[in-house]
Order: C-alpha cells, then structure tokens, then sequence
C-alpha cells in the first residue's frame, strides 16, 4: 500500500447500471474530488479469484471479510470493497458463483495487483484462478474460430528455466518468493546464464495462425503461453493473463464482462471435471481390511531429463512456504533424483502428495482439495521448469479436459440494474 492517495478510486453510486456505465464512459457525474483523482488513461482490471471451502460451504463475501476488508452491498450479487479508513471504494466484486467472484478495479496495474496480492495472502479462503498453456491454446483455437482473419490479437510467450543455472552463478539469482504479472525489470540484477525467453506477437489473426503452425515445432518455448488478447466485437480487446487477471483495451464494460463469463464457464467446467477424475469416490473407501480405490493422478511427464542441479535446485525452493508453486512440504528423498512431498498448497491450506523425479511429477489430490492447485502446478511447471510438457489425469490428457467446456456468454455479460 503507497502512502500516496490512490488514483481511481469509485465514486459511491447506487445502482449496478450505474457502476458499469461509470466504469464504460467515465462521464457520470460524481463527488468533484473523486473524479479528480481519475488518471487520463486508466483501464478497467477485472481478477477471477476462487474460493476455498470453509466449514464445507463457499462464501465469498466471509472470504473477503477474512482479509480485512470493508464490504458493502449493491444488490443481490454486486458489492463494494474498500480499504478500511481509505473513504472510497477501489473496486467491485461480482458474486454470481460464490467459487468465482470477479473482482473489478480501475486503479493501476501495480497498486491493483498489490491490493489483489494482500487479499490473497491474507485469506487462506483465497487463491487466484490460473490459466496454464493449454487454457490459451483452447482460447487461441476460440478466437480463430470466432473472429474475421483480418482482426488482431496478441499473444505473449514466456519460460524461465528459473532453477537451470551454473554453479557459480546460483547465489546470483532471483528468490522466487515473487508472483509478478509483468516482466521483471532487469537492468540493475546482473544476469543468471539460464533460459530465458519471451515474445511479444501482435499480428491479424489469420496471419499468426499459420505462422505458429510452423514456428511451435522449432522453439519450444512457444508453447508457454501467458497471456492472450481475445477481440472485442467491435475494436480493440481483453488481455487475458496466466494469473486470472483481465485488462479491458475495449471501448465495453459489456464486452469485458462477457470475455470473462466466457472464460470463468470453461475455467469452471475444467476444474470440476478434473476434481471428479480426481478425487476418491465415497463409494471406494472400504472399511478396514477393504481394497481403496484412489482417484485419478496428475502425471506430468517433461520433454527432457531435468538436469540433478535443476531437479536438486527445484527441490529445495519446495522447502520455503513462499515459493512460486504455493506448495509447501519436507521433500523425502526416495533416491538420486527422486522425492516424495506430503505437500500443502499455501494459499488455500488443502493436501496434495507428490512425487517428482527428473522424468516426470504425480500428483494425488485427496477429495476436497481444489482443482485449482493442478492449474497452478502445470502453469509455473510450464513457465519455470520446462515448456513443453505432456500432461495427463488418469488416462485422460490434460487438454481433453478443457476441451470438453462448453463455449457460452454468461448473464454477466449484461448490465441490469
């Protein structure tokens, strides 16, 4: 939190109708030192967050509340959120599923993705959504199945070999206690010899469908993608990131809304399916004496034998509670290259056992524990450890599951009020 006034903060309205009007025009007239605090160029951030089970129910709103923040309602599914002794509102959260409330702000990216990150690390009720490669590929196939040829989008590819160094450069490197939305700024660290890519394409959508045909098979690291614009019907787009953040480059709040009821649908239906494949059915948990059938587990089989000082680095970065991966554990070393975790995932403080070797992690959820952990786990596996993964629950591959999701607008998308 800065010391400075923060920008954008909401005006008090009364009325869904008039919150997004406000959010789509910017011309509602309000309080005169409010709207002074509105920067020129300000877009709308939306965040998908997910809610973890609390005395086996959701609550979204008990979620926020567990990160002390003050709540104030509109109607039956819209709500004001703000900083306890700031006096104004710095963003909207939508409830219309209490496991996915979408949280929207007009405050700049930094302050907006320092507020969201005290929420989530403050509430064990809270995690973000997160979107691994294959999530983008369906969206990418979406839009070029959705969209003229001679229309833009943008997509961002990125991996870092974040644990692959020499030896005398490892005291060198990053910690990675951090979870940035953007690249990081680079030029005061001296630089790790590692991996390290990261391409931006703006190019019309037919263009870029034929030439990513022929530059994925060449360089691996086009298969992490991390970010995507999907069009607005009309001009411009929605930023879609890795992290459950949205940014609207629209002239529609309408539009923005209905990109992510879209993408909240598939991210929803993936999940339960995963969770269902998953977890242990009731039914198989015998009493004592009695065969137990377990769930479906997560294989996630690399492209390449990680190298010992890699899968030795990883390891140990398991071992801090604030680590990328949010999960937490004593690794137990079975032998060279291979450990056990009796991990917890430390957003949402669920069990997850794994087992990594150089080849390839298993992963077993128990029931109850969130689908979610297995998108974060294959998104910062594909980022930081290897690009190209081949990804399965069960039988079935990772990709099935997404693309089993049905494609449909939302009732979100319209601005009742």
């Amino acid at each position: 939190m800065s010391d400075e006034p923060a920008k954008n903060l909401l005006p008090r309205l009364s009325t869904r109708r008039e919150y997004f009007d406000y959010l789509d025009h910017w011309t509602v007239g309000t309080v005169d030192e409010l709207r002074a605090h509105m920067t020129n160029r300000a877009l709308v951030k939306a965040y998908l967050l997910e809610t973890s089970r609390s005395n086996g129910a959701r609550d979204a709103i008990a979620a926020l509340l567990a990160a002390l923040q003050d709540v104030s309602q509109v109607d039956d599914t819209l709500y004001r959120l703000s900083w306890s002794g700031e006096g104004a509102d710095w963003a909207l959260v939508e409830v219309e599923d209490q496991r996915y409330p979408v949280l929207y702000t007009a405050l700049d990216s930094r302050e907006a993705g320092r507020r969201v990150d005290h929420l989530l690390n403050t509430s064990p009720l809270l995690d973000r959504a997160w979107f691994a490669a294959p999530m983008f590929q369906h969206l990418w196939k979406v839009v070029i199945e959705a969209f003229p040829e001679h229309r833009f989008s943008q997509i961002v590819f990125e991996h870092e070999s974040l644990f692959e160094a020499f030896a005398e450069y490892l005291n060198l490197a990053p910690s990675d206690d951090d979870d940035q939305e953007d690249v990081q700024d680079t030029e005061d660290r001296i630089e790790v010899e590692r991996r390290r890519a990261r391409m931006q394409i703006t190019e019309r959508i037919g263009k870029l469908a034929k030439a990513l045909l022929r530059m994925r098979p060449e360089y691996e690291p086009l298969e992490s993608i991390v970010q995507l614009r999907i069009p607005a019907p009309r001009r411009g787009g929605h930023d879609v990131y890795f992290n459950g953040r949205f940014t609207n480059r629209s002239d529609s709040m309408t539009s923005l809304r209905q990109t992510v009821g879209m993408v909240t649908n598939i991210y929803r239906h993936t999940t339960e399916t995963a969770e269902a494949a998953s977890w242990p059915k009731s039914s198989d948990v015998m009493t004592s004496g009695q065969p137990i059938s377990l769930g479906a587990p997560l294989l996630v089989k690399f492209s390449e034998k990680l190298e010992i000082a890699t899968f030795e680095r990883w390891i140990a970065a398991l071992k801090r509670k604030n680590n990328r991966f949010r999960l937490w554990g004593n690794p137990i070393e079975l032998s060279k290259g291979k450990v056990h975790l009796y991990a917890v995932d430390a957003h949402l403080w669920q069990p997850i056992d794994l087992e990594i070797t150089r080849d390839h992690l298993y992963a077993m959820l128990p029931s109850g524990t969130c689908g979610n952990t297995i998108h974060r786990l294959v998104a910062n596996i594909q980022r930081f450890v290897d690009p190209k993964l081949e990804t399965y629950i069960g039988d079935q591959s990772y990709e099935a599951f997404i693309a089993g999701a049905p494609v449909k607008q939302t009732s979100g998308g319209a601005a009742s009020g």
